[in-house]
């Protein structure tokens, strides 16, 4: 494997840079190309990362560029690699469209699986069968739907969304309302639970089902998201998680992971769940990375595990390696994230210049004084509406 490695560039293409940050410490040949500048990004180019940083807004304008293919085919041909593979933060059509167009791999599923595993419409009947807790369900157009004795409060979610942007909380008669403006729109519908929003990752590698330890899920706090229902961070700390949730948690995501696993799921994926503090009920699931993934990379490997986003890249490439048993998956993380966006309708231009002696959450497990790291956009960067304002890493 390692002379295949040795002889493969792997960049990692993303509007956000700390996404792919851990893989610089596994890969041989590995380069970052990505949308956000930052102070922290200085750091990282001093430790000798390749990493090119570009106005673009998104992973498909990034790819599509003349800038990002002549660096990705200079560097190539700098460290003499025979191969390119490109890995971002989901699947989609134009991004593989143009990684076909030059030649280089798509380390991500394919557009058509992507979109038809994470649409919430099909959560329903891709898990109709299995013997596990569910919500009662209804999806599919509005003006085919009648929820009444589902519950009086509801929670509504479009086809697809990222952080929580296509989830509502709403009633019986709001949801008519609803109902009568867009009739054709397709939803998901199930019963608000007041609970805990829980989190983990999982990876499907050789056939074989990796998950992590649950975490809970940081959701709608008007301060961080615009959204009822939008996350804006993690919290990784879970050594007091009662036993018969994470029971209930680890067999729901393990029946749940067979189930879209027969349907073309494997590489990374997160599940979403919620508790009421007696039961545990799958949510959603997320065929692609999540926005912890940085974190979350650099505490596996500092737990001397392949990280679950290494796996990916293996399963995709058809690298075998031995590994560690599920088991070892399952020790409780550290610390928490968060996430401060531009909650207005107009982007924020950031005027002030900030530094960063620090870029990555491995140095919050190697520097016990270190208690948290903030990562910001450069002066002159422009957040557009929902975009990233700050994250902040503690533990």
């Amino acid at each position: 494997m390692d002379n295949i490695l040795n002889k493969h560039l792997i960049v990692f293409v993303a509007k956000d840079f700390t996404r792919g940050l851990g893989l610089e410490e596994i890969l041989p040949n590995f380069a970052i190309v990505c949308g956000y500048n930052s102070p922290a990004l200085t750091k990282l180019k001093e430790k000798g990362t390749n990493i090119l940083v570009t106005d673009l807004p998104n992973s498909g304008k990034i790819l599509e560029s003349e800038e990002t293919v002549q660096y990705i085919n200079d560097l190539k041909k700098e460290l003499n690699c025979q191969e390119v593979s490109i890995l971002c933060f989901k699947g989609d059509s134009k991004r593989e469209f143009n990684c076909k167009k030059n030649g280089w791999n798509f380390l991500n599923l394919d557009a058509t699986t992507t979109n038809y595993l994470e649409s919430k419409i099909n959560f329903q009947t891709l898990t109709e069968e299995i013997e596990i807790p569910l919500l009662p369900t209804l999806s599919g157009k509005m003006k085919d739907l009648n929820p009444t004795g589902l519950s009086e409060n509801l929670v509504l979610q479009y086809t697809h969304g990222f952080a929580g942007n296509s989830t509502i909380f709403t009633t019986q008669e709001e949801f008519l309302k609803l109902q009568s403006k867009s009739p054709e729109r397709k939803v998901k519908i199930t019963p608000f639970i007041e609970g805990q929003t829980l989190t983990l990752n999982g990876c499907i590698y050789q056939d074989k089902i990796f998950l992590s330890h649950p975490f809970t899920q940081k959701t709608g706090n008007l301060k961080f998201t615009r959204y009822q229902g939008g996350s804006y961070g993690v919290i990784f700390d879970s050594d007091e998680f009662p036993s018969h949730l994470l029971d209930q948690t680890l067999h729901s995501s393990y029946e749940l992971t067979k189930a879209f696993k027969r349907h073309g799921l494997r590489g990374f994926f997160g599940i979403d769940l919620i508790t009421d503090g007696k039961t545990v009920y799958p949510i959603e699931l997320n065929p692609r990375l999540t926005a912890n993934i940085h974190p979350f990379t650099t505490q596996q490997a500092h737990n001397h595990l392949p990280p679950f986003i290494f796996l990916h890249i293996l399963e995709f490439l058809n690298l075998p390696i031995p590994t560690p048993a599920w088991k070892d998956y399952l020790h409780p993380l550290k610390g928490e994230t968060t996430v401060y966006r531009n909650l207005g309708d107009t982007p924020i231009k950031i005027t002030e210049k900030s530094t960063s002696p620090h870029y990555s959450f491995s140095d919050l497990l190697t520097n016990p004084s270190l208690k948290e790291i903030t990562i910001t956009p450069g002066k002159d960067s422009e957040v557009l509406p929902d975009g990233k304002l700050k994250e902040i890493w503690r533990i």
